[in-house]
């Protein structure tokens, strides 16, 4: 274990800077598992460096650690960099180290970023005859796995942990506490997602002895709920299976399809965060690239502005 190899003070302060940021943003698992590697590391860099404090850490020292990383991948030690400068930033805040020391630790090189892909019109025609013809207990539970992503942008996590409970035929909502984020999130239900449901859970749910909580079960014996996403991301490749057209390969495409639709449709990006439970606006920022009609609108045309080029154009 790596907390064997640091000392107590240390162990004290990662625990409360964990502590910080659970309560400034809320932290994913493997994004926690992250910060405690990425901070024990260079706490086990300091110890085996003779640094008895904080107060001893030089800007040079943490460039020492930054460019011995273990990690081959530029990708890999810019992300573990990234959570120990936020470290850096924290114990800045706090007047634990010198200011500006933070600034030793740089990218290896710029961020990239990238357009979000979504279903095309074709793909989306392909989901909804299989919508319209599903039957058989399988093919039941593919389209409604499919329309939570598609329709209420639910991650495959989300979905394989549905509980009944967290429907609300009533209300036409579905509510739970995201596993990525830790948010709750209350969500309307559209109508063709609540009837996809019903036909699941009254034609195509396997009938258990034992009661289970759970939504989606396996569909082989003992029938108990799903322990992974295999099945929810499946769903794709049962569903564009012989169809003719491209299979996205991707169960996640049916979450920023909804986010850009919501886009389209004149929602703020605010509401977009909010509806898929993110944090910030920042990250729903990156489905602006997807709304190319409003975009055209933001082009400035060259009408009325003076300019040559070469050869005479």
């Amino acid at each position: 274990m790596m907390r064997e190899k640091i000392l107590d003070w240390q162990s004290n302060l990662f625990d409360e800077y964990l502590a910080y940021r659970k309560w400034s943003a809320s932290c994913a698992p493997s994004t926690q598992r992250t910060i405690q590697a990425a901070v024990f590391g260079f706490f086990i860099f300091m110890n085996e460096n003779g640094m008895a404090n904080l107060s001893d850490i030089t800007a040079q020292q943490l460039y020492d650690w930054h460019i011995t990383s273990e990690h081959e991948s530029v990708r890999g030690r810019n992300l573990y960099t990234s959570q120990l400068r936020l470290f850096f930033e924290y114990l800045e805040e706090r007047k634990m180290v010198p200011p500006k020391l933070v600034y030793a630790l740089t990218h290896q090189s710029a961020p990239v970023n990238t357009n979000v892909k979504v279903l095309s019109k074709e793909q989306l025609e392909v989901i909804e005859r299989y919508r319209e013809q599903a039957s058989t207990p399988m093919q039941l539970r593919d389209a409604a796995m499919i329309l939570l992503g598609l329709r209420m942008g639910m991650r495959a996590c989300d979905i394989r942990k549905l509980c009944i409970t967290d429907i609300s035929w009533k209300e036409q909502t579905i509510s739970f506490t995201q596993q990525k984020t830790g948010v709750f999130v209350t969500l309307p239900m559209p109508t063709e997602v609540g009837n996809s449901l019903f036909r699941y859970l009254s034609q195509g749910r396997p009938k258990r002895e034992q009661p289970c909580r759970q939504v989606f079960l396996s569909h082989m014996p003992p029938y108990d709920g799903l322990r992974g996403t295999c099945a929810v991301r499946g769903s794709i490749d049962h569903i564009f299976q012989d169809s003719g057209v491209e299979n996205p390969g991707e169960f996640h495409i049916t979450r920023r399809t909804f986010a850009s639709n919501l886009l389209r449709a004149g929602s703020s990006v605010s509401l977009i965060a909010s509806t898929l439970g993110h944090t910030t606006v920042h990250t729903a920022g990156a489905y602006l690239s997807t709304d190319t009609e409003t975009l055209r609108r933001c082009a400035i045309g060259c009408a009325g502005i003076p300019y040559e080029g070469s050869y005479g154009l």
